[in-house]
C-alpha cells in the first residue's frame, strides 16, 4: 500500500491517502461521508420501525409487537462487541462486508414473504441478525470516519453526517412505508407488498455497497487491532476508556449531557396531547404530526450549520456556549404549560398550534446547534484512542444514548409527580451541573493530540 499526500478537494488540507494497484484515490469527503450517514439512518430505521410495522400489518396481537421490539436490542449493546469487531478487520472493510450481509438478509427476507406457512419466527430470527449486523456496521461507520477525517474536518461533517442520518431515516420509514401501503391496496397482499420493498431496499443497499468500495479511500489510521483477543484484551479496551485523560470526567459528561433532553423528548408529546384539565394542550395526533417536516427542515440545517460553527470558531471556544443550547429553550416548555395557548391556525386542511410549533423549533433548533459540538467531541475522543478507534467511538456513543433513554424512562414518574411545568423545568435543572463538569473536560489536550495526529499523517 503506497501513501501519497493529496489536497481534500474543499478542506484546504492535505491528507495521507493510500492507493492500490496504482490507482490514485483522491476522493473528498463530500462524496462518501453524507452517503455513510443516509446508509447509517435506512439501516436504524429498518432495524427499530420496521419489525413492529411488519408484525402488526401480518395480523400479530400487540403482544406480540410489542415482543418484537425487543428484537432491535443489539443496537443499544453494540458497545459490547465493538473490541472483537474492530479485530475483524479494518473499519473500511468491516463496513463493506456487512453492507453485503444486510443486503443479502433483507433479500432473504423478502422471499421469505412468499411462503405463506409459518414464516414469521423466520422472519423474527432474520430481523435479530440483520440487527447485529447493523450494530457491526455502525462500530465500523463511526471508527472509519474518525480515522480518515482530520479534526476540523470532523467538526464540520458531524452536522452533515447527522442531517444525511435524518434524512436516510426519513426515507426509511416514510418513504418506503407509503410504497408498501400502494403496493398492498394495488396487490390486497401485505406479503406481497413487504416482499417487492424487501427486495427494493436489498438491491438499493447492494448498489450503495459497490459504489462505496470504489469511493472509500484507505487510511493509514483504519487498522485492524492484531492484538489477540482475550479476556484481558477485551477488558483492557474498556479500561483505556476509563484510564485516559479525564476519563471518568468523560464517562459522566458523556451519560449527563443529554439526560435532560432525553426527558424532554419523551414527555413532550404527552403534554401535547393530554387535554387541558390534565396541564396539556390538547392537540390530535395529526395535529402534531403536521409539524414534522418542519422539526425535520430545522434538525437538519442546525445541525449542519452547528458544524460549520464547531470548525470555523473551533470546539474549545464554542463548547460552553453550545452546551448552554442543549438545555437553555427547555424553558420555553416550562413558559407554555404556565401559560398554555390554544389558538389554531389551518395549515395543508389540518388545524396548528403556532405557538407548539414555535416553540418546538426553537427546541428543536437549540439541540441540533449544540448536537454537533457533543458529536464532534465525542469523535474526537475517538479518534486518539489508537487501536481502539471503533470501540471508544462505540462506548461514547452508548454512554449518550444510556444517558437520553434514562432521561426519557424517568420522565412519566417525574411528571405524574409534579406535573408538566416543573418536569420542563427539571430538564433544566438536571443539565446546569453539565456546565460545571465541562471545565474540567481535557478539551485542550484532546484538540491538541488530534491536530499532532494529523500531522503526522501527513
Amino acid at each position: 500500500m503506497n501513501i501519497e499526500k493529496v489536497n481534500k478537494q474543499g478542506s484546504g488540507e492535505e491528507r495521507p491517502i493510500s492507493t492500490q494497484g496504482g490507482v490514485r484515490k483522491k476522493h473528498s469527503p463530500w462524496t462518501f461521508i453524507p452517503i455513510m450517514g443516509f446508509m447509517d439512518g435506512i439501516f436504524n430505521g429498518f432495524a427499530a420501525q420496521y419489525v413492529t410495522l411488519v408484525f402488526k400489518t401480518m395480523g400479530s396481537s400487540n403482544t406480540i409487537v410489542g415482543l418484537a421490539s425487543l428484537l432491535q436490542l443489539p443496537l443499544g449493546f453494540k458497545a459490547l462487541w465493538a473490541p472483537a469487531v474492530e479485530r475483524w478487520g479494518s473499519c473500511r472493510s468491516v463496513m463493506l462486508t456487512t453492507m453485503l450481509a444486510i443486503s443479502f438478509m433483507i433479500g432473504c427476507m423478502a422471499g421469505l414473504f412468499m411462503i405463506s406457512a409459518n414464516t414469521m419466527v423466520w422472519i423474527a430470527s432474520m430481523f435479530f441478525l440483520t440487527a447485529v449486523v447493523i450494530s457491526f456496521f455502525e462500530i465500523g461507520n463511526g471508527g472509519y470516519r474518525v480515522s480518515v477525517l482530520t479534526g476540523s474536518q470532523l467538526a464540520l461533517f458531524a452536522g452533515i453526517s447527522s442531517a444525511a442520518f435524518r434524512l436516510g431515516g426519513l426515507f426509511s420509514n416514510s418513504f418506503l412505508i407509503i410504497l408498501v401501503g400502494k403496493i398492498q391496496e394495488r396487490m390486497q397482499s401485505y406479503n406481497i407488498a413487504w416482499a417487492v420493498v424487501f427486495g427494493i431496499v436489498a438491491v438499493f443497499i447492494a448498489a450503495i455497497m459497490l459504489y462505496m468500495k470504489w469511493i472509500l479511500p484507505f487510511s493509514t489510521g483504519d487498522l485492524k487491532n492484531e492484538s489477540k483477543l482475550t479476556a484481558k484484551t477485551y477488558l483492557l479496551s474498556y479500561v483505556s476508556f476509563f484510564k485516559q485523560p479525564g476519563g471518568v470526567i468523560i464517562i459522566i459528561y458523556l451519560f449527563m449531557c443529554r439526560f435532560g433532553e432525553g426527558m424532554l423528548a419523551v414527555i413532550k408529546n404527552p403534554f401535547f396531547l393530554d387535554p387541558a384539565g390534565k396541564g396539556g394542550i390538547g392537540l390530535s395526533l395529526a395535529e402534531i404530526g403536521i409539524m414534522g417536516p418542519f422539526i425535520i427542515i430545522a434538525l437538519t440545517i442546525s445541525g449542519i450549520v452547528g458544524g460549520v460553527i464547531v470548525k470555523i470558531v473551533g470546539l474549545r471556544r464554542c463548547y460552553l456556549i453550545m452546551a448552554i443550547l442543549m438545555f437553555l429553550p427547555n424553558a420555553c416548555f416550562s413558559w407554555l404549560a404556565m401559560n398554555p395557548k390554544y389558538e389554531m391556525v389551518e395549515l395543508f386542511g389540518i388545524n396548528i398550534n403556532p405557538w407548539v410549533l414555535g416553540i418546538t423549533l426553537i427546541e428543536v433548533i437549540g439541540y441540533g446547534l449544540s448536537f454537533a459540538a457533543v458529536i464532534t467531541f465525542s469523535q474526537l475522543v475517538a479518534k486518539n484512542a489508537g487501536i481502539h478507534k471503533a470501540t471508544f467511538n462505540a462506548i461514547a456513543g452508548s454512554l449518550n444514548l444510556m444517558g437520553f433513554l434514562t432521561g426519557g424512562a424517568l420522565s412519566g414518574v417525574v411528571q405524574e409527580q409534579v406535573g408538566y411545568f416543573w418536569t420542563f423545568n427539571t430538564t433544566i435543572l438536571l443539565s446546569i451541573p453539565i456546565l460545571f463538569i465541562i471545565p474540567y473536560l481535557p478539551l485542550r489536550q484532546i484538540v491538541e493530540k488530534s491536530a499532532q495526529l494529523d500531522a503526522d499523517e501527513v
